[in-house]
């Protein structure tokens, strides 16, 4: 669960989590009740995929050289 106000919200896939309105207590509740029903395996999964996916030390770091030598060229 993550606030709507925060740089979370991003990250999160219906299939990883839920974002919330920040301080909005039934939203809170009610993804509490919904990932509960779904349970922790739902999201597993899906969280450990999306973490390999979009943040791989080696796929990061290329990310950056690629943004850095672009800037260059551009040069």
């Amino acid at each position: 669960i993550s606030y709507d106000r925060t740089a979370c919200p991003e990250l999160i896939t219906p299939e990883t989590g839920i974002v919330v309105e920040a301080g909005n207590m039934e939203q809170i509740l009610d993804a509490i009740s919904t990932i509960k029903k779904n349970g922790r395996s739902y999201y597993s999964k899906s969280c450990r995929q999306r973490v390999l996916d979009n943040f791989d030390f080696k796929n990061v770091n290329q990310q950056y050289f690629d943004i850095y030598e672009e800037i260059l060229n551009k040069q």
